[in-house]
């Protein structure tokens, strides 16, 4: 399916979680930051030079649920990294809604 998201990961070169940018950023900066608004005043503008509005913090695999659900309840997504801060995906607030509620109807239907 597709998926839409307002707010996206950014990732360095060497694969390390540098934060997120959102689409609120892009275009504050596109208002804000650029000479005047326009397609080539948007190329010249570098994603670090985007001034950052809310942090989304990500949770390491070594850390518990209960880590996971406290970022979950701020944020859409949780950006999840192994022990040497490399991004290795993300899980949404959607997705730990799904699991928990499937669990939930599992113990149920057991009864």
């Amino acid at each position: 399916g597709e998926h839409r998201y307002t707010s996206v990961p950014l990732i360095s070169r060497q694969g390390n979680y540098l934060g997120s940018i959102s689409e609120g950023d892009l275009l504050y900066a596109l208002t804000n930051v650029c000479e005047e608004l326009s397609f080539q005043a948007a190329e010249k503008l570098k994603i670090a030079d985007v001034p950052r509005n809310h942090e989304v913090r990500s949770v390491s695999v070594n850390n518990d649920m209960e880590d996971l659900m406290e970022k979950a309840m701020n944020q859409n997504f949780v950006p999840v990294i192994d022990d040497q801060n490399v991004f290795i995906g993300i899980i949404t607030r959607r997705r730990i809604l799904e699991y928990y509620y499937q669990s939930m109807d599992g113990r149920n239907k057991e009864e």
